[in-house]
């Protein structure tokens, strides 16, 4: 039985995958009928798995003797019918696991890394793979991670490579030429106008690079001494660059205010003066680490946000009528900044701005708001596709995607130097 609804469930999340990326393709949404007939898979799958588990575990994992030649032949056809099950302790790990995805999915929603219906479609994906295979690695602490570095990596990989093939292939063709020589200007350009939108200046960024020094240097000293389930995830250096950047625009107006960057740099004091006298060994060690890691976080957000970010929303934008705005619509960066020289009105229309796009309400206020004639508008990308292939991705290799290349290229390398002797 066990194995049968795990098989239904592969053919399910074939299925589901199918409908859900065609309809996100074709209309860039993703609709709640799709999405409750996934939760409703789940709970049947869910529900017959643990009502098998329960029945094992209550009457034939040590059934009672009875003087029964057809009671006896019936225990043994539930038997071979409820075996194999999942031990009740699996249940228990399911519910910390789907804790965990629930929370990412949600947070994620609320940083505006994916719009809600991507979010309850992760939050869908993340519980069934655990049903399909309950021993997969990382369950439960880590799975929620797996799946996400199995979901943004490809689809990272494929943006870039995608746009340094145009870039490459305009070089060649002698079309990009002056632009591409005036790029670093343009970037520098759109930095100074982003900050100026925002109110910011050298002195900002200078607080913003306090608060990540101090972050960067006390993970040193938590990883070190502090061993716990945080620290563990925290301990790659590519996982906390990637939570960072994620969480970009939520956390770096709060890093760049006097406040913020006095409380870490006292926090950073305390932690020095203690670490001159107990640990001088390692204080320059995790100081230094801080520098480091704060230098190729920045160039990992420059490139990341400033050039790749420059060029996504760049192909991507358009210009609509006011009188033509309407539900969903994502307004650009350089339309948004626009609209913060009037702060009453900003203020007051985008108090809550997530990645679904503009509110119905938002569309009517800019629409009386009058100032604008035009505004530039960003066509979002379907990602269904790429949280599905993650899923895929996540069962077939049961760790995440560096694990893997890391894996196979450790036995290749084993299997090459065996061979040359």
């Amino acid at each position: 039985m066990t194995n049968a609804i795990r098989i239904f469930l592969v053919f399910f999340l074939a299925y589901f995958g199918f409908k859900v990326v065609t309809e996100d393709f074709k209309s860039g949404r993703i609709s709640n009928k799709k999405i409750i007939l996934g939760f409703k898979v789940l709970a049947f799958g869910f529900a017959v798995l643990f009502l098998v588990s329960l029945t094992n575990h209550l009457f034939l994992s040590s059934p009672k003797q009875v003087n029964s030649v057809l009671f006896s032949e019936f225990i043994k056809f539930a038997s071979w019918l409820l075996n194999p099950s999942l031990v009740l302790k699996f249940y228990l790990m399911f519910f910390i696991h789907s804790f965990l995805v629930l929370f990412i999915a949600l947070l994620f929603w609320k940083v505006k890394i994916w719009p809600a219906g991507d979010a309850k479609l992760y939050i869908v994906l993340g519980l069934i793979i655990p049903l399909i295979s309950p021993a997969i690695n990382q369950f439960p602490e880590k799975l929620f991670l797996v799946l996400l570095v199995n979901t943004f990596v490809p689809a990272g990989c494929f943006f870039v490579g995608h746009l340094l093939l145009k870039l490459t292939v305009k070089l060649m063709a002698g079309r990009y030429d002056k632009k591409f020589s005036d790029l670093p200007a343009k970037l520098v350009s759109k930095f100074k106008s982003r900050s100026a939108g925002g109110g910011y200046n050298l002195y900002s960024w200078g607080l913003l690079a306090v608060s990540y020094f101090a972050i960067f240097s006390f993970l040193q000293f938590l990883n070190r001494h502090i061993h716990s389930y945080a620290t563990t995830i925290l301990s790659d250096p590519l996982v906390i660059f990637a939570v960072l950047f994620l969480t970009w625009d939520l956390m770096y107006r709060y890093m760049m205010r006097k406040k913020t960057a006095a409380i870490f740099l006292a926090m950073l004091g305390i932690y020095a003066t203690v670490g001159i006298f107990m640990f001088p060994y390692r204080i320059s060690d995790d100081l230094t680490a801080g520098i480091s890691m704060t230098v190729r976080f920045a160039l990992f957000v420059a490139f990341f946000k400033m050039f790749v970010g420059y060029h996504f929303e760049k192909v991507r934008k358009h210009s609509v009528e006011v009188k033509n705005l309407s539900k969903g619509m994502i307004l650009s960066t350089e339309t948004l900044n626009l609209m913060k020289q009037d702060g009453a009105f900003y203020q007051d229309c985008f108090d809550t701005l997530y990645s679904d796009g503009l509110t119905a309400v938002q569309v009517e206020k800019v629409k009386r708001w009058n100032s604008m004639s035009h505004m530039e508008i960003i066509k979002a990308k379907p990602f269904a596709l790429w949280l599905w292939l993650g899923a895929v991705l996540t069962l077939l290799m049961g760790m995440d995607l560096f694990n893997f290349i890391s894996t196979k290229f450790s036995v290749f390398t084993n299997y090459f130097s065996h061979t040359m002797r």
